[in-house]
């Protein structure tokens, strides 16, 4: 089939198996995204920072699996038998990288979410002790009444 011909179906070829593997990846994403909020949101003692930032990764996910994705995909396919030079591959260029910006800001985003998990409050010394009357005061109450 030639060299020519034989690059541009191997490079076809590529682009659809990276197609597959992002989309692949995304659907994992949303996954563990929606299984981390779960896991803060039924958890001792929720937090409205740490959930706020577990929603806000899902939902990059979401703009990036159902809008972004589609449309690099979309004019990935496209472009590959125009010239370098056609306003298509502009709008490609554009699409892709406000994917790539979107996982720079996953990327900070989860970078604030592990020093938020790192960095703690001062212990309270006594926070079992008042735990514990509060625990032992209610089951005191509970048999008086």
């Amino acid at each position: 089939i030639g060299r020519g011909r034989e690059r541009l179906i191997l490079r076809r070829n590529a682009g659809e198996e990276n197609n597959g593997i992002f989309e692949n990846w995304e659907r994992a994403e949303l996954i563990v995204g929606a299984a981390l909020f779960a896991l803060l949101l039924f958890g001792a003692r929720p937090n409205k920072l740490m959930l706020g930032l577990a929603l806000l990764l899902p939902a990059i996910v979401s703009v990036q699996h159902f809008y972004l994705s589609p449309q690099v995909t979309d004019l990935g396919r496209q472009i590959a038998d125009l010239p370098a030079n056609d306003p298509l591959n502009a709008k490609f260029w554009t699409f892709h990288g406000i994917y790539s910006g979107s996982e720079i800001l996953k990327l900070v985003v989860m970078l604030g979410f592990a020093v938020r998990l790192a960095i703690r409050r001062k212990a309270d010394p006594d926070h079992f002790v008042k735990e514990f009357e509060t625990e032992t005061g209610s089951v005191k109450r509970a048999n008086i009444g």
